[in-house]
């Protein structure tokens, strides 16, 4: 099959090169040394000046060894290149794509069989076995007991989540000693995982849903 995206392997990159082959020096202010030139239009060096940008940087951007650039050097790119307002558009767009890379499907988080069985016999405390998203994948029935002494669980068979209980549950303030350190504790992990995993929908809606409706953990910072 015939790649369709031009010599450098990417329609970004095509493009670049395309818009500043079109181009003189003399178009963008810049002089002309009066030797020949081995290609049309602008050099990469002379696009990367004009744009404020490394000549490495702009070479890899056009070479399609760098795939992602801000909206503000897109910008300046556009500038540079002298692009209408749907030029400028489509750069963004190609850019957008570029850069976007194919997300896996979330995988099911499960509690291996022989986990599931040494938390199920526990019985010298409360044990829970906590997913990505603080999901309680696992616990035994002294964790169980703690839990339902303090929070609701309602009827459900699914088990609840962890950040849920200590944020939203007014009973979590009652089940932790030093409610407000268990809180930040759980924010700060939370912070790291979004972090980690910034394409994870479910863990998005979590925070989300946190956010707007936990109430203030009253320590700064």
């Amino acid at each position: 099959m015939r790649n369709t995206t031009g010599a450098h392997g990417t329609a970004l990159g095509s493009f670049l090169q395309a818009r500043r082959s079109r181009l003189r020096p003399e178009d963008v202010g810049l002089d002309s040394d009066g030797k020949h030139r081995r290609v049309a239009g602008l050099r990469r060096e002379e696009v990367a000046q004009l744009a404020r940008v490394s000549v490495n940087y702009y070479t890899r951007l056009e070479q399609g060894q760098n795939r992602s650039a801000s909206p503000e050097v897109l910008d300046a790119l556009a500038g540079a290149l002298r692009l209408s307002q749907d030029e400028r558009a489509h750069l963004h767009d190609l850019a957008g794509s570029a850069g976007t890379q194919a997300r896996p499907e979330p995988v099911a988080e499960h509690v291996r069989p022989a986990v599931a069985r040494m938390i199920s016999v526990y019985e010298q405390g409360p044990a829970v076995v906590l997913g990505r998203q603080l999901n309680i994948l696992a616990w035994n029935e002294l964790a169980r007991i703690l839990f339902s002494g303090h929070i609701d669980l309602g009827a459900t068979e699914t088990l609840p989540n962890l950040a849920e209980l200590v944020f939203l549950e007014p009973g979590a303030r009652r089940l932790y000693p030093v409610w407000t350190d268990e809180a930040h504790e759980l924010a700060g992990y939370l912070r790291v995982m979004v972090g980690r995993y910034p394409g994870d929908p479910a863990l998005s809606a979590l925070v989300s849903k946190l956010s707007d409706n936990s109430p203030p953990t009253g320590r700064a910072g």
